[in-house]
């Protein structure tokens, strides 16, 4: 899941630049470096840490704001961001893009469970200080179920762990196709700058 610019995608201002010399690719190449960092910060502070809002997702194990990178390709030289191949968060990422199986763009996923009828949404109680899930439901021990939500026994206390429930929908918070005609534009840009002089 990448946003790719390349020198055909970007228009006429850099479709001979293969045609130049050595300096003036490696000044691009240079300024594509440049671009893909602000790029991947852009992601990150915009929209990826804070508080979860319409458009931004707060960060708690900080695997899909890790996620993110950037690659410089030079021959033809151009540019992709997006999250990186193989991450551990790409899972995740893909649901927060708004990105489905197909690679359609989607405003929200449904998640069902893959095994078993319910998925067991965390509470309070089973969270650590960054909401992220301290143990999975059957590592809790003295635990029952009633009106769909895992309870433990502790002496005398009952705690509520975690709610059962059939599916979750999650809202599209993308940040590739918000940063993508600013990056496109700066690319261009870049680009007038190294070669328009010619």
């Amino acid at each position: 899941m990448r946003l790719s610019i390349s020198a055909r995608g970007i228009a006429d201002t850099l479709r001979w630049m293969t045609g130049y010399g050595t300096e003036r690719r490696e000044r691009m190449a240079r300024a594509l470096e440049r671009e893909g960092r602000r790029a991947v910060q852009d992601i990150v502070l915009r929209y990826r840490r804070g508080g979860t809002t319409a458009e931004r997702t707060a960060v708690r194990t900080g695997r899909l704001m890790g996620s993110y990178g950037y690659q410089v390709e030079r021959h033809p030289i151009g540019l992709s961001v997006g999250v990186e191949t193989g991450s551990a968060a790409l899972v995740y990422a893909g649901v927060h893009e708004g990105i489905d199986a197909q690679g359609r763009a989607v405003d929200e996923t449904v998640i069902r469970p893959r095994r078993g009828q319910y998925l067991a949404i965390p509470l309070p109680a089973a969270l650590t200080a960054a909401g992220v899930e301290r143990r999975p439901p059957r590592a809790y021990r003295n635990t029952f179920i009633r009106k769909g939500i895992i309870f433990q026994r502790r002496g005398k206390t009952i705690v509520p762990l975690f709610k059962l429930v059939r599916s979750v929908t999650v809202p599209a918070r993308p940040a590739l196709r918000k940063i993508a005609r600013e990056l496109v534009s700066r690319v261009a840009e870049e680009a007038a700058s190294v070669y328009g002089g010619a």
